[in-house]
């Protein structure tokens, strides 16, 4: 385990961990330890032409989290992690925002090996409306 709990590495004989794995030698892989996840998000829908403070619920947002909101004509203004489990978001959506969904995202930015290591969580869960 790392030295601030957020990433394990370990050995293993698996087979099945990588893919085509034939080469009978023990491979060392590691993970995210803590994982965010987003439950909720209040409110859910944003009118294009506006911009809306968005409440995040869930459990494993630390500090130094990060929020990413996907969308055409959506754009993420700042955001605060207000508690392990809250974080705060001003979203603003174009005059000429897509109508239909959003995506919200939640990340923690890795320890160690590479732009991609870390751990997030991505929810379907914003409505953009006329």
């Amino acid at each position: 385990m790392s030295g601030d709990g957020r990433s394990i590495a370990f050995q293993s004989s698996a087979t099945n961990l990588v893919s085509d794995d034939t080469d009978h030698i023990d491979d060392v892989s590691d993970r995210a330890a803590i994982v965010p996840k987003i439950n909720k998000i209040t409110p859910t829908s944003i009118a294009r032409g506006t911009t809306v403070t968005l409440t995040i619920k869930g459990s494993y947002f630390l500090p130094d989290a990060r929020v990413s909101v996907i969308g055409d004509g959506l754009t993420l203004n700042n955001f605060f992690v207000i508690s392990d489990s809250q974080i705060q978001a001003s979203i603003t959506a174009t005059a000429n925002a897509t109508i239909g969904t959003g995506n919200i995202g939640v990340a923690l930015p890795g320890t160690g090996g590479g732009q991609n290591f870390g751990a997030a969580d991505l929810c379907t869960c914003l409505s953009v409306t006329s």
